[in-house]
């Protein structure tokens, strides 16, 4: 290597070590999500990369079957400061893995969910970090429990203290909090050709299983993914994006 290629590399990795360059910075703003089952079934969508372009997402809050006390265990291992955290979580009264919830239920629940994420929020309390919380689908099997919490953590946000987003994240899957149903229209103009007409009725798409709980239409994974088009899955995609858009610094 002649000296004027050395020196040329010596600079490049000066300025890399400064951050002013680096093959390891993530494309566009850090986006850090913590979720359950319906939020993972998001991530096993093949179309969330499209549909949050731009953004650089950490998953790692998301987990099958799983409770905010689980994503406050996360939140202590991740060391970076994100640019934009949500929080989506649905109801769940215990974990898959990890436990550690009491089996609460009712307002035991919802006074529980609203301490745990209230715990998430203080954590990201940067003056930079914005935060949104997700209102979660809601599910037929717990319909009184899960729109308990979603207006626990509604008024959650609205909280002036802490100036934080909130988001319907049923909108596209059950708008004004109605009861869950297998079949909704196919979206426009996004679903189109082989990707409408998933149920009995060619202008359908299955947006949840038969028991009306999780997107995929066979049923949830411990993964999220799923073995056919999930109309469910890109939904709650959709919401998680236009969440971001919502989202507010909050205080510290």
């Amino acid at each position: 290597m002649s000296r004027t290629l050395r020196a040329l590399a010596v600079a490049v990795a000066i300025v890399a070590a400064a951050g002013g360059l680096s093959a390891c910075e993530p494309a566009g703003p850090r986006v850090l999500i913590f979720g359950d089952s319906l939020t993972i079934e998001a991530k096993g969508s093949g179309d969330w990369a499209s549909i949050l372009s731009g953004y650089s997402v950490d998953w790692s809050g998301v987990k099958y079957m799983t409770s905010p006390c689980n994503g406050i265990a996360a939140a202590k291992k991740i060391t970076y400061v994100p640019d934009v955290v949500i929080i989506n979580y649905a109801g769940n009264s215990g974990s898959f893995q990890e436990n550690c919830m009491a089996g609460e239920k009712g307002q035991a629940l919802a006074d529980r969910y609203r301490k745990d994420v209230q715990t998430l929020i203080s954590r990201y309390r940067n003056g930079t970090t914005k935060i949104v919380v997700m209102g979660a689908p809601a599910r037929k099997q717990t319909l009184d429990q899960s729109n308990l919490v979603f207006t626990t953590l509604q008024s959650l946000a609205a909280d002036p203290a802490n100036q934080v987003g909130f988001y319907d994240g049923g909108r596209l899957l059950t708008p004004n909090r109605q009861v869950p149903t297998r079949a909704a229209t196919c979206l426009s103009p996004r679903e189109t050709g082989s990707r409408c007409g998933t149920s009995q009725d060619p202008k359908k798409n299955y947006i949840r299983d038969a028991q009306l709980e999780h997107l995929c239409p066979t049923g949830g994974t411990i993964g999220g993914t799923c073995g056919m088009y999930s109309s469910g899955a890109v939904r709650l995609s959709l919401n998680l994006r236009d969440a971001i858009k919502v989202a507010k610094v909050a205080k510290r």
